[in-house]
């Protein structure tokens, strides 16, 4: 079966910057979740797509499908380092929308 994924993107805090990246919030996420999803038979891929600001917010917001993938199920973006509200979450909700798997959007 195909597993249900979750992306990840956004600044270094998101990354794991200066810290050990599988500590990073994604994959805690990740070890939380996948005992309860695995015990209704769903398995669970997470990608910690994320980079350091400036880059986290244009043109990164608008390449939603290179970066996280177009079978992304979930796709949350964390913008409150060193990206402006408003530079980029227009562009990201529009772009992450049109993928072909109407992934749930989370914005963090």
């Amino acid at each position: 079966a195909r597993p249900f994924i979750m992306a990840f993107m956004g600044s270094s805090v998101t990354a794991g910057y200066d810290n050990f990246h599988n500590d990073s919030y994604p994959f805690v996420v990740e070890r939380n979740l996948r005992g309860v999803l695995e015990a209704v038979n769903v398995t669970l891929e997470v990608r910690n797509v994320a980079l350091g600001a400036p880059t986290s917010c244009f043109p990164y917001s608008f390449c939603v499908e290179t970066v996280a993938g177009r079978d992304a199920d979930l796709i949350a973006w964390e913008h409150g380092f060193g990206c402006p509200v408003e530079d980029g979450v227009e562009l990201f909700l529009r772009s992450a929308s049109t993928l072909p798997t109407r992934p749930l959007l989370l914005l963090l």
